[in-house]
């Protein structure tokens, strides 16, 4: 009977695989998309290689128990990989329409700014802003349909471009986030006069603040990496896309806030005012955080972090920023004006942003007759 599990499961798989190929082979992809199309058929070409490997095999039936298992543990980890394969990057390809060429001119535009993703393979998909980054795959983008219509939203692809940045320098990364930890645990230790149970509740609240920055030090700096490329547009596409985030936005009860994967918004705030500041986007800055904090007043929001945060952290989360970013090194937009072949599409988020800001009524008949003039150019 195994046997016979086994042969069925390879012809099964292989049966997926030609449908997968079908389904993606003979489109017209935009030149951006071709090396993660490439990818694809590659991998999925390995998969049928194994599989007529494996099939060879199984049809000798040489009724071996520890071959049979052998055989199930192969065909499943294939089985899972053509999953992953097909929930991700065929999905990706296989909805893929003329409407997103701008987002992926915008993304070509980001990974060929920086020298470690100039030849790294990239797709988008539809959902939530997020990123899966990786460097033995392309990368996956997702972002919502509605922002894909738009060239409001794209500075928010700068964020999950940071965290692609991080990965490819997680080992020094997390050496500096390991020494901020160190610092931060030192500011955290609590008083030995405390009683046994009130130390040990203490101690343990420290221990889960020094954890869950480790999360938030990635969050922060993917913010920073977004402001250093994309500057007021940034802050722009950031405040307006979460502030309508509701309550969750400006606060979160404490038990809330243990391994929360983002600092509050309201916190991310306050670091990217901050920063701009320092890059000279001081209106700017002034006009988010006052805006931010009008919203924060008439919600009745008093800002505390419960100890995750206090104002005493700043300068050393700061710190470690700066140090981040050193090693990621991120294009700028103090320098991008310089650089004539790469600031198109900058140039044209940073006019949208303009557009809208100083005449938001008539934004959309712009926007559309902008972008479909792109659209049709390329």
């Amino acid at each position: 009977m195994m046997n016979s599990i086994l042969q069925s499961s390879c012809q099964e798989l292989l049966r997926r695989i030609e449908l997968a190929k079908s389904s993606i082979i003979g489109q017209d992809y935009p030149k951006e998309v071709r090396p993660c199309f490439d990818w694809v058929i590659q991998t999925l070409n390995s998969f049928e290689q194994e599989l007529n490997r494996i099939q060879k095999y199984v049809l000798l039936n040489l009724q071996d128990n520890v071959l049979d298992q052998t055989w199930y543990n192969e065909l499943a980890g294939i089985n899972n990989e053509l999953e992953v394969l097909d929930s991700y990057y065929i999905h990706a390809l296989y909805r893929l329409s003329s409407e997103d060429k701008l987002a992926l001119k915008v993304i070509q535009w980001l990974h060929q700014a920086h020298p470690i993703t100039q030849n790294k393979p990239f797709i988008i998909s539809n959902g939530s802003f997020s990123i899966a980054p990786s460097e033995n795959t392309p990368t996956l983008y997702w972002l919502p349909v509605t922002s894909q219509l738009s060239l409001l939203h794209f500075p928010l692809f700068y964020h999950e471009f940071g965290h692609q940045l991080f990965l490819y320098h997680k080992r020094e990364m997390e050496d500096l986030i390991a020494e901020f930890q160190n610092k931060l645990a030192g500011y955290l230790q609590p008083p030995i006069s405390q009683s046994d149970a009130k130390y040990q509740s203490y101690s343990d609240k420290a221990a889960d603040i020094v954890e869950t920055w480790r999360e938030w030090v990635e969050e922060l700096f993917c913010d920073a990496v977004g402001l250093t490329i994309g500057g007021k547009s940034y802050l722009l596409a950031f405040s307006h896309f979460i502030r309508l985030g509701g309550l969750k936005e400006f606060f979160v009860p404490e038990k809330y806030l243990s391994k929360r994967s983002h600092p509050v918004s309201f916190l991310r705030v306050h670091f990217l005012s901050e920063r701009a500041r320092k890059l000279g986007l001081e209106v700017e800055a002034n006009e988010l955080e006052e805006e931010w904090n009008e919203i924060a007043r008439v919600l009745g929001i008093t800002e505390d972090y419960f100890g995750y945060y206090e104002d005493q952290y700043s300068p050393e989360i700061n710190s470690l920023l700066d140090d981040l970013l050193t090693e990621a090194n991120p294009i700028s937009f103090t320098e991008v004006e310089g650089k004539s072949n790469l600031t198109d599409y900058y140039k044209l988020i940073q006019l949208a942003w303009n557009k809208y800001t100083v005449d938001p009524e008539n934004y959309g008949d712009w926007e559309k007759e902008i972008t479909g003039k792109l659209l049709r150019s390329i």
